[in-house]
């Protein structure tokens, strides 16, 4: 057989790269070094986070351990997730996380799912999926739950991820989201304690309406609130969003629960371990308290 005179400079290339350390499989990365950045949560309160997990997940098997240890550390009640890729990696999630419980709403590769730690929290009825027939408002169709903290508080939550990106076209479809949502919440669950909660794709504090896509909810003070507003409006540092930078995921309340609610405040993990961004996601999750 003829030699091929390459042959040799091949098999010493392969093996320089067959050494190159991959990251990805390195135990370094079976956990992140963030326990400096977790809020304190209390069995005397209903802790809830939203949180863009960005095309979960990410890198993969990684991914998944690496929130799983993240949601076990922080011990929050109930967490409600944007962009997950499909229902079979979101059962992995699942899986891992004894005691907790999962519903998903399967219709894109930007899915929206429940999480919620059985011993706290029980779901009433089932899982609702809004709008969906109003594509143009909304993309992703917010998923509805009821969900009753062990110490009696009930609170119908709705998922959100609306639609992305700057420009005129994108704006308008934001703003007619938010008026539906706020049309279906003065209709159907007028005397309801309700939180919409997720990735908004559009910031909060602006005082008009012109710049403000949400501005019918902020002008009614008196019935919704964004717990996250002061976020909105203070240092860039605490965003949830801040390779942009921006502040787009929000929490947005009713006025049943104004008295309840103790804190909000953005979990900015990165702070603690930047390897975050590269194997969790590109936004930080945020938090609500309720007494």
């Amino acid at each position: 057989m003829k030699k091929n005179p390459l042959f040799p400079a091949i098999i010493i290339i392969f093996s320089l790269f067959s050494c190159v350390k991959n990251p990805l499989n390195d135990q370094e990365f079976s956990h992140l070094n963030i326990d400096d950045c977790l809020s304190p949560t209390s069995l005397n309160t209903f802790d809830i986070l939203s949180w863009n997990i960005k095309t979960f997940p990410l890198e993969g098997n990684i991914t998944i351990n690496l929130i799983s240890e993240i949601i076990k550390k922080e011990d929050a009640d109930l967490i409600a997730l944007q962009e997950l890729s499909g229902k079979a990696d979101f059962d992995l999630l699942v899986q891992k996380l004894p005691d907790w419980s999962g519903e998903i709403a399967e219709f894109s590769d930007l899915n929206l799912a429940f999480l919620f730690k059985t011993s706290e929290v029980n779901l009433i009825g089932d899982p609702v999926t809004l709008f969906e027939n109003n594509d143009d408002a909304f993309p992703r169709s917010p998923l509805q739950i009821t969900a009753e903290h062990h110490l009696g508080l009930r609170i119908f939550l709705i998922n959100v991820h609306l639609k992305c990106c700057p420009g005129p076209e994108n704006e308008k479809r934001r703003r007619k989201a938010s008026i539906e949502l706020k049309t279906y919440i003065d209709e159907r669950l007028p005397n309801e304690k309700v939180i919409i909660l997720g990735d908004f794709n559009d910031e909060i504090y602006a005082l008009d309406s012109s710049e403000n896509v949400f501005y019918n909810f902020i002008i009614d003070s008196l019935n919704y609130r964004f717990t996250d507003l002061s976020i909105a409006r203070g240092d860039s540092k605490l965003w949830s969003y801040p390779s942009w930078p921006g502040h787009i995921d929000h929490i947005l309340i009713t006025n049943e629960l104004f008295e309840y609610e103790i804190t909000t405040q953005t979990l900015a993990y990165d702070i603690c371990d930047s390897s975050y961004f590269s194997y969790i996601s590109d936004h930080r999750p945020i938090m609500i308290k309720i007494k």
